[in-house]
């Protein structure tokens, strides 16, 4: 998969799907599901995970890696990387390339953080209405591989709409509109492999974000309390990352923030995003 990555970066063509996806894919599609498929196996039960091995954490931080490449076409307003740097593939090859590697594919009609990623919010309704689905959510089974993006409707009297569209998006190699941040940057070429995966899960009951995070968001104890006074976080901030990667209210300097150690439980019932 990391040879993948440098050959999508260094592309120069038009025809990425053709000329690099579908090559890799032939020889390299038998191996890498087998891994997905152990992978599935592993994370069957959500508690396992803290038993997953450094190298297969790292092997998915790789294909999320690609995936952020891939997605940087559909993150244009014009939906078009006309003139940019970025590889252009139709959202059809998206899908077939992401199916090849044995993931689902999510699209839910009702916005949710766990699915979703906001690409861009527009004035509109009260409620996060869909407008359109850029990309869709990757999935093997329960476990998140890779959020969809939206365009999404917010109310100006409600949410600060500018700040939305430009907050500083962490667990986040790379993207076409906004800043970016993930635990690889700042390394040298082959230490910033060496990246672990967000592993987020759908549960019946909830949703887990960033479950291999050392301090649990859930639990409002005086150490938890601490950490945040020491990363000078507020609760909800901290929230507000671990869900959405981003702010969506809160108007503090986003920059070099680091909230890779949080982890939240969502329950389904309590989900705002879902009325």
């Amino acid at each position: 998969m990391r040879d993948l990555f440098y050959n999508i970066t260094n592309y120069q063509g038009d025809k990425i799907f053709n000329d690099e996806l579908v090559p890799w894919l032939d020889a390299n599609e038998r191996d890498f599901s087998n891994f997905i498929k152990k992978v599935s196996n592993l994370t069957i039960d959500v508690n396992n995970v803290a038993h997953i091995s450094d190298e297969t954490s790292w092997q998915l931080y790789a294909l999320s890696r690609v995936l952020d490449c891939l997605t940087q076409c559909f993150q244009y307003k014009d939906r078009v990387a006309i003139n940019s740097k970025e590889p252009f593939i139709s959202q059809e090859q998206y899908i077939s390339f992401a199916q090849r590697l044995g993931l689902s594919i999510k699209t839910p009609e009702v916005f949710n953080p766990f699915f979703y990623e906001i690409i861009r919010a527009e004035s509109g309704k009260p409620n996060f209405d869909i407008l359109e689905i850029c990309y869709p959510a990757l999935m093997l089974d329960h476990l998140l591989i890779n959020r969809g993006g939206v365009v999404i409707s917010m109310s100006p009297s409600e949410y600060n709409i500018d700040l939305v569209n430009n907050a500083e998006i962490y667990w986040a190699y790379t993207r076409s509109h906004r800043a970016s941040n993930d635990l690889s940057h700042g390394w040298g070429s082959n230490s910033q492999w060496r990246t672990g995966f967000r592993f987020d899960f759908e549960c019946s009951n909830g949703f887990i974000y960033n479950s291999q995070g050392s301090v649990d968001l859930n639990l409002t104890s005086d150490s938890t309390f601490q950490i945040l006074q020491e990363d000078s976080l507020l609760l909800f901030e901290a929230r507000e990352l671990t869900m959405y990667r981003h702010f969506i209210t809160s108007t503090r300097d986003d920059d070099d923030l680091f909230p890779y150690n949080y982890k939240f439980f969502d329950a389904k019932d309590e989900n705002l995003e879902l009325l």
